[in-house]
């Protein structure tokens, strides 16, 4: 059976970014297993200029390249000037500054010959692939973020978006009623469309974000007890989008509750804190047990995860229908994840499938959090090793080989269709 695939992401390298990674560590597991895959892409820079093709660990990359998108690309030593630039684009470019990107996309589309092809959503500028008649029953559409229902919770603020998102939710359904099959990465979302009947149940499969366990260094050796318990955290500590006040309330409540604790146990921050985060460990007394570093390059962040004691994880309002890539990240170290979230959310359902059950905790809710403290510190203190369990199910080698079959029901469904 042919096995030729293409894969279109705006971003390709395996980096912290979810978004991007996916699609690379996904397209080197499915070459290792003997696919064909050509991957279009925007931010994969290579040399030789326009739509310049390379294989890397035998993925064919090709870069097409678009104005926009190259603004932003150069404009990445200038973090605000990027900003207000891609703000001020994706208010008056619809539905964002990927359309002149993914119009070259379909350019380069009808001139190849394949047996299969993923879309990977986000941007939103993929769905045009709809409206330009590139999709068809061999596409696979796999959703990073979720449209329509993501639409509803924070609305677009541009006057043009606005008048134009009916647009885009009525090609979004488009999209979804054309393409052979749906992946969503987080399990509410998928469950989401299928009761909105925006996607066939036939068609939706929820494929999670996954770790790659070569990624991993061997962690280091060190005997229990030790004198403080670490926990480390990576990001942006930053009100209200990624608010710490929760755990330092119940940081502050575990140690009034639990005094003997006493200094054991430190936050390892690798990112920044805004202001207000800071006067709150400060008002709180937590301003010395925290340690800030710069951000790391990732592979050094994935080994400092596989060296701490515990890993701390913070979901951002109205994050119900996503998993954030981070948490996947977090699952490969092999660390306890203490996690705060919204009840019944992605990250809360896929900590329960790991076993990291007893350490999560809803936004808010300070003694629940607490609670949660004390039995993180107190395995800690035992000299207990509470590991995800489970957490092999989020593995590359997992959520690759169900992808690779799923792609291979597709082929040979559209095969037998189209004989």
């Amino acid at each position: 059976m042919s096995k030729n695939l293409i894969i279109i992401s705006h971003a390709f390298t395996p980096s912290n970014y979810a978004n991007a990674k996916r699609p690379y560590l996904l397209a080197r597991y499915l070459v290792r297993k003997g696919w064909n895959v050509t991957v279009l892409t925007s931010h994969l820079q290579v040399a030789g200029g326009n739509g310049s093709m390379q294989d890397k660990e035998g993925i064919h990359v090709k870069w097409i390249p678009s104005f926009p998108v190259t603004l932003q690309n150069r404009l990445e030593r200038f973090p605000e000037l990027q900003s207000l630039t891609g703000r001020a684009m994706q208010a008056v470019i619809f539905p964002d500054y990927f359309a002149l990107w993914i119009r070259q996309v379909a350019r380069h589309l009808r001139t190849m010959d394949y047996d299969c092809g993923i879309l990977n959503i986000m941007p939103y500028s993929a769905l045009l692939l709809q409206k330009y008649g590139m999709l068809d029953s061999r596409w696979i559409i796999d959703y990073q973020e979720p449209v329509y229902p993501f639409l509803e919770q924070r609305p677009r603020t541009s006057p043009f978006q606005k008048w134009m998102t009916p647009k885009l939710i009525a090609l979004e359904r488009q999209a979804l009623a054309t393409c052979g099959g749906v992946w969503f990465t987080a399990e509410a979302a998928y469950e989401r469309y299928i009761k909105d009947g925006a996607v066939a149940a036939s068609k939706a499969a929820y494929l999670p974000y996954f770790y790659d366990p070569e990624m991993y260094p061997v962690p280091e050796k060190k005997p229990f007890p030790r004198t403080r318990m670490t926990i480390l955290y990576g990001g942006n500590l930053v009100a209200p989008y990624r608010s710490p006040y929760t755990f330092f309330k119940a940081w502050a409540l575990f140690l009034q509750q639990h005094p003997e604790a006493g200094d054991e146990v430190n936050l390892v921050v690798y990112g920044r804190m805004d202001k207000k985060s800071r006067q709150w460990a400060a008002d709180m007394g937590l301003t010395k047990k925290i340690v800030l570093h710069n951000p790391l390059p990732y592979p050094q962040f994935l080994a400092q995860t596989a060296n701490a004691d515990a890993l701390l994880f913070i979901d951002s309002d109205n994050q119900g229908l996503f998993n954030p890539g981070k948490v996947a990240d977090y699952l490969g170290s092999g660390r306890p994840i203490f996690a705060i979230t919204e009840a019944d959310s992605g990250v809360e359902r896929l900590l329960q499938s790991a076993g990291m059950a007893q350490f999560v905790s809803g936004s808010g809710e300070e003694s629940g959090a607490a609670e949660c403290f004390f039995r993180l510190w107190r395995s800690w203190k035992s000299g207990e090793w509470i590991s995800p369990s489970a957490a092999t199910q989020y593995s590359l080698p997992a959520v690759g080989r169900r992808a690779e079959g799923l792609l291979e029901e597709l082929v040979e469904h559209t095969a037998v269709k189209s004989g």
